[in-house]
């Protein structure tokens, strides 16, 4: 299980925990079993396997440069929260790999990158190349579950849509200021629901502040409205896709399909 943490580090956490439940041991042993015979010798202590991604023809390689072991437990959130800070941002790997031999003072089990190319596939196919944050009013869902449709025949893209990732009991302004920082692209569904819409306002605002006014594509799905800022000045500035018109639907796909190939993660 690969994190939805992500940059040009990437972590896995073994054995695996989430959601207050924990792997059953008879799949634990047949994973690490699989994992030494992949050529990561990870034992039955908890280990963190680290490796950045090399681009290679189309696609991204894992280059496996590390693995510790965490004794106990009880320092896990520690060391986790030592081993983030270090690794975002960090393109020296060889400086990376020294700063966390000092966080987990344990030799590194992985020397070399001679990891089985059965692993690096299955990883690099589960990697989306783009991660998308659809920005919309909940009345114009059937629009956004077409669009989704559509992209999604293409499994490099990853959608962040509400309904999706936002849970009981979570608190929903921090689960999507989170999936905003996450996401490389924001479409924002223009409509006369989502101008009216507050979530939407604090969704451009957000991502305009995390992206510099980046990887903002409007999607217009009524033509003639007035809207007002900030969506108006995107619309003035920004080449945006028009949808009003059921005919342009395979041309405007095309065309985001055409973005977003030319803009895949480096």
């Amino acid at each position: 299980q690969i994190s939805s943490f992500s940059g040009m580090n990437f972590h896995i956490f073994t054995p695996l925990i989430f959601e207050d439940k924990v792997i059953p041991d008879e799949d634990w042993r047949y994973m690490r079993s699989e994992f030494n015979s992949l050529g990561i010798p990870v034992s039955t202590e908890p280990t963190f396997v680290f490796f950045n991604l090399e681009q290679s023809r189309n696609t991204f390689v894992p280059n496996f440069f590390a693995g510790f072991e965490c004794r106990t437990f009880d320092d896990f959130p520690r060391k986790l929260k030592n081993v983030i800070d270090k690794s975002v941002g960090t393109t020296d790997i060889n400086a990376l790999k020294n700063d966390l031999a000092e966080i987990f003072l344990t030799k590194n089990i992985i020397s070399n990158n001679r990891i089985d190319d059965q692993l690096k596939k299955t990883i690099s196919q589960k990697l989306p190349d783009s991660k998308i944050f659809i920005s919309h009013s909940s009345i114009d869902k059937p629009f956004v579950r077409k669009l989704e449709r559509k992209l999604s025949q293409d499994d490099s893209i990853k959608f962040w849509i509400d309904e999706n990732e936002i849970l009981v009991g979570d608190d929903i302004q921090n689960v999507i200021s989170d999936g905003l920082k996450d996401s490389d692209f924001l479409f924002i569904i223009i409509s006369e629901n989502s101008a009216k819409s507050t979530w939407v306002n604090f969704e451009i605002s957000q991502f305009m502040g995390f992206t510099d006014n980046k990887n903002i594509i409007p999607i217009i799905l009524s033509k003639g409205e007035s809207f007002s800022e900030p969506i108006n000045n995107l619309i003035r500035r920004l080449k945006y896709l028009d949808f009003s018109d059921e005919s342009n639907w395979e041309q405007n796909i095309n065309e985001l399909k055409t973005m977003l190939n030319k803009n895949k993660r480096r």
